[in-house]
């Protein structure tokens, strides 16, 4: 299972109400990611105003004129809209108090897609920078029992099979030049370039799935030594972002974007335009600066 359950059952019901009719399917689909796109920017549009009332208009355009957030939820319903919903509603939640309420759509994302686990982690952060250790424990075990509950819930349909991931541990061997971020693709032209390895003819050969830590021979190494260097450089700068001080309320979706960011740039290994979408709705509520990033 690629994506989390809860976006396998939303498209099973919906394939389960029009069994043979795609356009019916697709329909309903459309608009609901239209109505999520809707509730996304009103929600976005809310919180500027708390923060930067003249920039409520600006960021109204910035988001509802956006191409690529409207052509890839409408046209392509890609089901990261969600995402991008459930992350900026978690971290408003968050940043309002509401731990609980934040976690849990925080965690809702995650079980439509895992990369918002990456957001888990600073949640968590934040709860800490807040509160004392004793009342950050007592408000984090709920939050954990019932992200535990909900994982079993949306599971449950499937079955608690550890082989239902086997096609994500599959698509994570995927090794392509087509949708490596910037950094992977300027290290692995550079090791060829050094090198004088020639690793296009070795992913031909493999369908562009090159398994991890192995070193079998010099083009599998080279793709791997890449992986590796990115993932350190990946993660030096999230724990950068974990562990420094939090500013003002605003410093918090400022640093959810950055780590999508660092992610999508540095050690996603397969990257794809509509993840921006995760982005977007983060950088408008940080203000002009990144907004301009993301569009750019």
């Amino acid at each position: 299972m690629v994506y989390g359950p809860i976006w396998t059952l939303l498209v099973s019901m919906i394939s389960s109400l029009f069994p043979s009719n795609l356009f019916f399917q697709l329909l309903i689909l459309r608009l609901i990611l239209l109505i999520v796109l809707v509730t996304l920017i009103a929600l976005a549009i809310l919180i500027v105003r708390q923060f930067a009332p003249p920039w409520a208009f600006p960021a109204f355009i910035a988001l509802a004129w956006q191409p690529l957030l409207l052509i890839q939820t409408v046209n392509t319903a890609h089901s990261d809209i969600l995402i991008g919903f459930t992350v900026l509603l978690g971290l408003f939640l968050i940043c309002r108090r509401h731990y609980f309420k934040g976690f849990i759509s925080l965690w809702l994302g995650v079980l439509i897609k895992y990369t918002p686990l990456l957001i888990i982690p600073l949640g968590i952060k934040f709860i800490f920078s807040r509160e004392n250790v004793r009342k950050g424990v007592k408000i984090l075990i709920p939050i954990v029992l019932a992200m535990i509950f909900l994982t079993l819930i949306a599971y449950f349909p499937f079955g608690y099979n550890i082989f239902q991931f086997k096609k994500f541990g599959h698509q994570s061997q995927l090794f392509a030049y087509t949708s490596l971020p910037p950094i992977p693709f300027w290290l692995i032209t550079i090791g060829e370039v050094i090198s004088g390895i020639d690793i296009h003819k070795e992913l031909l050969l493999r369908n562009w799935q090159i398994p991890w830590w192995s070193f079998e021979n010099p083009p599998v190494s080279l793709v791997n030594i890449v992986r590796i260097l990115s993932l350190i450089i990946f993660l030096l700068f999230y724990f950068w972002l974990l562990f420094k001080p939090f500013g003002d309320e605003k410093d918090f979706f400022r640093r959810g974007f950055w780590v999508f960011a660092i992610y999508l740039l540095i050690a996603s290994f397969w990257f794809m335009a509509w993840y921006l979408i995760w982005l977007m709705p983060l950088a408008v509520v940080s203000g002009l600066g990144l907004t301009l990033i993301t569009l750019g």
